[in-house]
């Protein structure tokens, strides 16, 4: 969808007149060698190839170079002390993470940034909560999660290094503190899932082929099959469930929840979605087919002989149904919870309740349902996201972690019976939410469709008065979009700064359609979804061109460099962070055979023919002059490597025509959104994103005082 891809129907907004005259520092120069690769009859040159193999001495000092530079460039802002001391101070609070309640036990995890390190905590009913002695791995790994057992006496964790997803996982006897013998491998966090047997012994996960040293970057995933772990055993006499083998492209999962009678296993393929069932108390037996269907459908768990399963089939916003194991075909499904008018996009199953998570009109809702009885809504304090979790399966309790972009976080425990909710823990957090608005509003894209946006700023900013602007988009993944805690996005709001964030075609908000109508040969929508929202912010009088910074990452990464390639002219920054940006080559790399359910696959003649129109890399055209741009990469990213913003920066900076700097910032042994390994690193992080906004925008900001507001 680029310069030879398709007219636009509004042309480009007024033009923005660049920076100042930036200093003479000495910028790397790419040598261009170009490599030729045919597709499906079409030739395709690649003059920066050579920037994907990143552990090369000649990769690694272009990189290390264009850091040095993009370093420097940013330390000329007079207030970046000022304002790393504010970073540094708002994010001097404890970070609360994922939270199970067995009992009366609950387990959370929680960080200190002075610590830098993760731990997991216990709370045993009203007592003070303690820090369980989950340590048990080597110099240079961190935590990265657990699993208590049923019986919450045990606690399965795993940890690996900070930037990467492979794991080892060891078992703690909580009761005595001490480790069992156990330690497994081949386990990834981005694949892999443990659950616990209700024997509290044994538990099931998927296991993987570890790839070599130095190659996790580079290996793609090879799935060895489910397996069954007893507790005190070695690994090496795992058994292994008797499955049929997928398909070297498929996604396999398994879940074990409710009554756990029953194992159920999904291969996925695109929109295909393969069950199987086995029976959890006799896992030697093999899996059987229980039905495929093409819609997204998630299973819940099982109870009183019934399978419940979260889908689409037949419901575009998302139903809940029960499947009786002996008839699973669809047309012998009961409807539990019936399609309603705003989407499901989550749910959980606890004895004779279904926990209902809903976006109405993009705002997260959450909803309590007894089968066969009707919904109540349950009202959570100050609203925001949040991350539903189960009790022990008959405990008739389930934990909700709230938290929005600002505010850290907050544990309640809800009572299902009566829907009453509780503080389980909460964050330190000293700055108030009533000093911040968080709007909704609605705009048109270039097709009619209505979007809606969310806008963030501090409560004394006059909204009819155009202020600094940071627009992220996404768009992708079946993600609904909603501002999350992101502690330098807090000290942007506070120098006077407006952030916003509309939920565009390829996200969730609307149910499957809104997500088919923003990804594969339908990303034009999402790409002009975004384009409209920046037209809208500056038309609103949100902003003005000059003030406006456009921000994405990750899967949305392609999505932002698309805008910046299109109209270049239509804002003043771009902030590229952790991005996809190859739409021919992203599966090269680890779980890039995932990335086609979303994006399409070149390998395919009709996906390749739309990929090769629109793809960012492909589409810089003639030289021209682009806005100061920043990517923000990760050097041992697995998920999306740093070669992406390597080869898209060589482009871009060959293509700039002006003075507007093209600019890689990057993370050095840090990961997939991963702002660092450590606080230090974080703060630098922040500081220089930050700093680029202030300085390519042209802002004079005063920083508050270093403590809280």
């Amino acid at each position: 969808m680029m310069h030879r891809a398709v007219l636009f129907l509004i042309g480009v907004l007024t033009s923005v007149s660049f920076l100042p005259a930036f200093t003479d520092l000495k910028q790397p120069v790419a040598p261009r060698k170009p490599v030729t690769q045919h597709y499906h009859g079409t030739e395709v040159v690649d003059p920066y190839q050579w920037l994907e193999a990143m552990d090369t001495r000649e990769v690694r000092t272009w990189a290390m170079e264009q850091d040095a530079y993009a370093r420097r460039w940013n330390q000329a802002v007079p207030t970046r002390d000022a304002l790393r001391a504010r970073l540094k101070t708002i994010n001097d609070v404890d970070r609360l993470g994922s939270a199970t309640l067995i009992g009366d036990r609950l387990f959370f995890a929680k960080s200190r940034p002075d610590s830098g390190m993760l731990g997991i905590w216990m709370q045993d009913g009203t007592n003070e909560p303690r820090r369980l002695p989950a340590d048990r791995f080597p110099e240079g790994h961190t935590l990265k999660g657990f699993v208590p057992s049923p019986n919450g006496n045990f606690l399965a964790y795993y940890h690996g290094h900070p930037a990467g997803r492979w794991v080892t996982v060891n078992i703690l006897d909580i009761a005595t503190g001490k480790h069992l013998p156990d330690q497994l491998t081949g386990l990834n966090t981005r694949v892999s899932t443990i659950h616990w047997s209700r024997d509290n012994q044994s538990f099931f996960y998927e296991r993987y082929q570890t790839p070599k040293p130095g190659a996790e970057q580079t290996e793609t995933f090879t799935f060895l099959g489910f397996y069954r772990h007893q507790l005190r055993g070695p690994q090496n006499r795992d058994s292994r469930i008797q499955t049929p083998t997928p398909s070297d492209r498929a996604y396999a999962a398994k879940t074990l929840a409710g009554e756990q009678r029953y194992l159920v296993v999904l291969y996925r393929e695109d929109q295909k979605h393969r069950f199987l069932v086995a029976d959890a108390r006799r896992p030697d037996t093999p899996a059987r087919p229980l039905f495929t269907i093409d819609q997204n459908t998630v299973y819940l768990g099982d109870w009183q002989g019934r399978l419940y399963f979260r889908t689409h089939h037949a419901a575009p916003l998302g139903r809940v149904v029960a499947v009786d194991p002996q008839q699973p075909q669809p047309e012998h499904w009961r409807d539990v919870v019936a399609e309603g008018e705003h989407s499901l996009v989550g749910a959980a199953l606890e004895q004779g309740v279904v926990l209902l998570s809903y976006r109405e009109h993009a705002r997260p809702v959450l909803r309590l349902q007894r089968i066969n009885g009707t919904q109540r809504r349950v009202a959570l304090p100050n609203g925001g996201l949040f991350a539903l979790q189960p009790g022990r399966f008959g405990d008739g309790t389930a934990t909700v972690s709230v938290s929005s972009l600002i505010e850290p976080g907050t544990i309640y425990r809800i009572d299902l019976n009566t829907a009453k909710i509780t503080v389980a823990a909460r964050a330190n957090w000293t700055l108030d939410p009533n000093d911040f608005t968080i709007d909704q509003t609605f705009y048109q894209s270039y097709d009619g469709t209505k979007i809606p946006m969310f806008i963030v700023a501090k409560r004394n900013l006059p909204k009819n008065q155009p202020a600094p602007m940071l627009l992220y988009g996404y768009g992708a993944g079946n993600w609904s979009a909603y501002p999350w805690y992101q502690p330098h996005l807090v000290a942007w709001l506070e120098i006077g700064g407006r952030y916003a964030i509309p939920g565009i075609r390829g996200g969730g908000e609307y149910g499957q359609p809104w997500h088919q109508a923003g990804i594969k040969h339908n990303k034009t929508n999402s790409i002009n979804d975004f384009l409209a929202a920046i037209k809208y912010v500056v038309d609103a009088g949100y902003t003005t061109p000059r003030q406006l910074a456009v921000n994405g990452g990750s899967a949305s990464g392609p999505l932002v460099a698309a805008a910046l390639i299109q109209q270049p002219r239509s804002f003043g920054a771009c902030l590229i962070e952790w991005p996809m940006i190859d739409m021919l080559r992203f599966k090269d790399y680890p779980g890039g055979k995932y990335w086609v359910w979303g994006n399409g696959d070149p390998d395919n003649a009709a996906d390749f023919a739309v990929l090769y129109r629109w793809s960012p890399y492909h589409n810089l055209g003639q030289t021209q002059c682009f806005p100061p741009t920043m990517l923000l990469l990760g050097e041992k990213d697995e998920s999306t490597a740093a070669s992406h913003g390597y080869k898209f920066q060589a482009a871009l900076q060959h293509a700039q025509r002006c003075e507007a700097p093209i600019l890689t910032r990057i993370i050095w042994d840090g990961g997939h959104y991963q702002y660092g390994n450590n606080n230090h690193q974080t703060l630098d992080s922040w500081t220089d994103v930050l700093c680029f906004l202030i300085r390519t925008l042209d802002l004079n900001p005063k920083i508050p005082g270093n403590k809280a507001s």
